[in-house]
């Protein structure tokens, strides 16, 4: 099963008005956008090639494909399901390039095909192929559509080297409309790389619309989404085979948002029951999101239960919205038998296609990716949502701890990795008394025999190292704790260089893969480039790293003002930490005026938003929401 995850900005927006018709919105506007295909276009996404014998054998029963005679020695034949594309890799003897031969002109032949070397690519640079694509509207033709075609050597899992082979579309799909005396600009990024469009095998086809001469990162949008442009949404009714045009027509589905009012969308539970979410007035609604394959989601159902019985005696209506398609249906009801989930259930078996998803699964801070739980408050205000049960709780702590006025604090979703950058860090502390005092919390496994000039050392992540002088004159050992276990003795060691020049490249220094665990159960995997500086005054070396700093945006809307937050990673260690919330530049708050964004604060006290001042009170360590609370 693979996953792909995207993220968005959230949105608070402070209101107190009653819960709004579904049916309110105009559904009568409809447009086309006309599409060129324009080429040399850097891919957003990959997918690879399959080399294991059985889905090979599988695919050769359904598109047999000719194969030269005799078989070169010790080939491997693959498939790439964007045809689907057969490939030949065989390895050079004595190089680490490998030979492969491709069906580029899609005839399901590979005596007739012209075979390329490859050399290994990390950073999937690769050559471009043209590979043929046949089109039956809106006439029957063939074209050769350009593709990126890569190779690379990676780790399995017993730790022995595997190739791959990976292909990405080398063009997308440009146009522009101008709507409500607004225009955009239209991007269809081809992400299965088939160059056909097709309603029924669109997996990873992605548009990204954003306001013409606007800088801000547009969110890819499938095409059986609804695609939020201003205020309202619109879904694709049709397009061209070949991508030259798409047409939208306007949702009657209202465009929500957290604190605005909530859409009074009907409901159906497995009982036959027919309610409507304005059925629960004056009760706390939580809306919890699962399809049945989602173990984090199911996990949870014992976390809700708990919560339930804490709060039988307070205004809180728990609704269960199943996103399985009907061949699922079942295991998810045995699911609910086997939890013993006393709560309604909403089980229509028509997946991501349900409108209550379409509608509220945009809302917290990891877009459409599951769980997700969405809080509407006594008001009928959309009030929180997000996708880790622990942020939730903490919220209906605080809504029900006043039973009558709820909470003034805000909880509000962040979206992270727009913005991203390669920095240079402070120096890794080697300070004994910090490392010491560190260690007395933390306890951690050293390797034995370290030799006695190896000092530890803490990164500002809390991720230990260990670094002591090697056997050349411009290198030195390095232990990183990359899984941040505290254990280091089966951490390989590695020879970090040494530079003096103040123009270093990350590529120069040494890559080390670390895992990043986080409160919430996510974790990230990302390199991070290590280098030493030579000691000055008889002292110990420094040690940086190059690694990823990241921005968090979100925003609020609060009375008649629009406000946004950006929270800056201020070290690239891919977590925030307590010592982070001390530096400066951390929190930002911005203000629209005359549709412009205007700073107006930089701190995290003082905060002014709707003539309140407001204070910092948590930041999630992996950045994906900010709690503020008001200043006494």
């Amino acid at each position: 099963m693979k996953l792909r995850f995207v993220i968005v900005a959230g949105a608070l927006i402070l209101a107190s008005v009653p819960i709004l018709s579904a049916q309110s919105a105009d559904s009568s506007q409809t447009f086309r956008v006309e599409l060129k295909r324009v080429d040399g276009k850097d891919p957003m996404v990959f997918s690879g090639f399959y080399f294991d014998e059985k889905d090979v054998t599988a695919t050769l029963s359904k598109y047999p494909v000719k194969l030269p005679q005799p078989m070169p020695p010790d080939a491997k034949l693959g498939y790439f399901y964007g045809g689907p594309i057969y490939a030949l890799l065989q390895k050079i003897p004595g190089q680490t390039k490998i030979r492969l031969t491709l069906d580029a002109n899609a005839n399901f032949d590979l005596t007739d095909d012209l075979n390329m070397e490859l050399a290994p690519s990390e950073n999937r640079n690769g050559i471009v192929v043209k590979f043929a694509r046949r089109f039956e509207s809106p006439q029957p033709r063939t074209e050769w559509l350009p593709y990126k075609v890569s190779y690379d050597i990676y780790k399995n899992r017993e730790g022995k080297d595997e190739d791959s082979i990976s292909v990405s579309a080398n063009y997308d799909f440009e146009g522009a409309f101008r709507l409500n005396g607004r225009e955009y600009d239209l991007i269809l990024d081809d992400g299965d790389a088939q160059g056909r469009f097709i309603r029924e095998k669109l997996s990873n086809v992605f548009l990204h619309i954003r306001e013409k001469d606007s800088k801000a990162p547009s969110r890819g949008r499938r095409f059986f989404e609804l695609i939020p442009i201003e205020d309202a949404f619109y879904e694709v009714k049709s397009f061209a085979e070949d991508g030259s045009w798409i047409e939208f027509a306007k949702s009657h589905l209202p465009k929500v948002a957290l604190g605005k009012p909530a859409a009074d969308m009907e409901l159906t539970d497995t009982t036959g029951r027919a309610f409507k979410l304005s059925d629960y007035k004056d009760k706390l609604i939580l809306l919890d999101f699962w399809p049945g394959w989602c173990v984090p989601c199911v996990a949870e159902f014992d976390e809700i239960k708990k919560t339930l019985a804490q709060y039988a005696n307070r205004p809180l209506a728990v609704l269960g919205i199943n996103i399985d398609e009907a061949a699922r249906l079942e295991k998810a009801k045995k699911i609910v038998a086997d939890k013993n989930l006393t709560w309604p259930q909403i089980m229509d078996g028509k997946g991501e296609f349900i409108p209550v998803y379409q509608v509220y699964g945009r809302l917290p801070e990891h877009e459409n990716s599951f769980p997700i739980y969405v809080a509407i408050d006594r008001k009928g205000i959309t009030r929180y949502a997000t996708n880790a049960w622990n942020n939730m709780a903490r919220f209906l702590a605080a809504e029900l701890r006043d039973e009558k006025n709820g909470t003034e604090d805000l909880f509000i979703p962040l979206a992270g990795g727009m913005g991203m950058k390669t920095l240079l860090s402070d120096p890794v502390d080697f300070s004994p008394a910090v490392v010491e005092e560190f260690l007395k919390i933390h306890p951690a496994k050293l390797p034995p025999n370290l030799p006695p000039a190896a000092r530890i050392g803490l990164m500002s992540s809390d991720t230990l190292v260990i670094l002591w002088p090697g056997a050349k004159p411009n290198a030195f050992n390095l232990i990183v704790d990359a899984n941040r276990d505290f254990d280091l003795v089966p951490e390989k060691i590695e020879e970090t260089p040494v530079f003096d020049k103040a123009d270093l490249s990350s590529e120069e220094a040494k890559k080390i893969q670390i895992i990043t665990s986080y409160q919430n159960g996510g974790r990230s995997f990302y390199p991070f480039f290590f280098f030493v500086r030579p000691a000055k005054d008889n002292g110990f070396p420094q040690l940086f790293f190059f690694g990823t700093q990241r921005d968090f945006t979100g925003s609020i809307l609060a009375g008649n003002r629009e406000y946004q937050l950006t929270v800056t990673d201020p070290t690239p260690d891919m977590i925030f930490t307590n010592k982070d919330w001390t530096r400066p530049g951390l929190l930002k708050l911005s203000e629209k005026k005359d549709g412009k964004w205007a700073e107006i604060h930089s701190g995290t006290t003082g905060i002014p938003i709707n003539g309140r001042l407001y204070r910092l009170r948590l930041i999630q360590d992996d950045g994906s929401v900010i709690e503020l609370e008001p200043e006494k």
